[in-house]
């Protein structure tokens, strides 16, 4: 079953914590008064015209599942990459219904918009000095040009089910890192991100050396590793998003700092035990609660009213604890079979990147 999106999907990206809450009518009052800079107000007028703007237009996009698109401008058409993220988007659209969304540009974002054909191609442009025009693959309804980048990169992060970054520059850096820290601090909703390749490619090998440089000086820690999936394959890169919606289809937060799993499948029970004991930190030592019917909060999304779901209680200083949580929920006990999930998902040694095998996704047990 594919996670299916709708209109109504609760994206916050508060991660349970308390937002800035600020009525239209204090806003107004607040532009109005003149306690505001010239230049600050034509900012915030300017940040809140765009987030409208593209709130409107991807209102009639909600309806099906989509995965963002990073990499490089500069890629050829003959390059392997290109030939590669056009095949991996259009089986993403031909086989599994997805739409793709890319930044519209060339190399890239042009192979992945002309894989996904117009009908399925959503392209996110920036206006820049040197003008980047997007790429022909695109219907003008499924089009916005943005002029600041905070907008351009909420809406790639916000809109995604998956994240996939082919080799790229500062702009598929900052891109990818940024969705990588925003799952990792808790202020996106999770999803599934992979890097992509060819085969034989040593791009990615250097990041992932980077990364585990990283660990090595304590920056980040080993479970953030795990937050990211590295392939070379079409098919695994799928299955690999495809796993995380097993189960899990999306979550919200109440208004009480709990946390509310929607359900793609019912959880065999033991597994739901198995997760109380392997995630009591993360649970507070709470029990999950079954329901088969939407908690009263969740009446904003009627679409997903006829979804189980399961509520726990949860540390929200632990959001790297939630992603793999999920993960387990997804692949362990598929088909009545015991997967292991960070066994069958773990983050490949640099070595093993370096040395393309037979079997380049499948890391070595540290």
């Amino acid at each position: 079953m594919v996670h299916k999106r709708t209109t109504s999907d609760h994206r916050g990206f508060n991660a349970g914590t308390p937002a800035p809450k600020l009525s239209a009518e204090a806003a107004a009052e607040f532009l109005q008064t003149g306690n505001i800079t010239g230049y600050d107000k034509s900012l915030l007028l300017g940040l809140i015209t765009e987030m409208k703007t593209y709130s409107e237009k991807f209102q009639h996009l909600r309806g099906t599942p989509k995965i963002s698109i990073f990499g490089s401008a500069r890629t050829q058409p003959e390059h392997p990459d290109y030939l590669l993220c056009h095949d991996f988007a259009n089986k993403l659209v031909q086989d599994f219904g997805y739409d793709v969304i890319t930044g519209a540009g060339p190399g890239i974002m042009e192979a992945g918009n002309k894989g996904a054909g117009k009908d399925h191609a959503i392209g996110l442009n920036i206006s820049l000095p040197f003008e980047q025009d997007a790429n022909p693959y695109l219907k003008d309804e499924r089009l916005i040009t943005f002029y600041y980048f905070l907008i351009r990169k909420l809406a790639f992060v916000r809109e995604a089910d998956g994240i996939v970054l082919f080799p790229g520059g500062f702009g598929t850096m900052d891109e990818g890192f940024e969705a990588l820290t925003l799952i990792q601090t808790g202020r996106a909703i999770p999803v599934p991100v992979v890097m992509m390749e060819h085969k034989g490619g040593t791009f990615w090998g250097k990041v992932i050396e980077l990364m585990y440089h990283l660990r090595d000086q304590g920056t980040v820690s080993r479970p953030d590793l795990d937050l990211v999936y590295y392939t070379t394959d079409i098919d695994d890169a799928i299955k690999y998003i495809n796993d995380f919606y097993y189960r899990y289809h999306s979550m919200r937060y109440l208004e009480n700092g709990d946390a509310v799993i929607r359900l793609n499948r019912d959880v065999p029970s033991n597994l739901l035990q198995e997760l109380e004991v392997k995630y009591v930190d993360l649970l507070k030592g709470s029990k999950f609660k079954v329901h088969d019917k939407p908690l009263p909060e969740e009446v904003d999304e009627p679409d997903l009213k006829e979804l189980h779901r399961i509520e726990f209680s949860i540390d929200h200083t632990k959001p790297v604890d939630l992603y793999a949580m999920i993960r387990d929920l997804n692949t362990k006990y598929q088909d009545g079979q015991a997967t292991n999930a960070q066994e069958a998902h773990k983050f490949p040694r640099p070595s093993r990147v370096k040395v393309p095998s037979s079997s380049p996704t499948l890391a070595e047990t540290e």
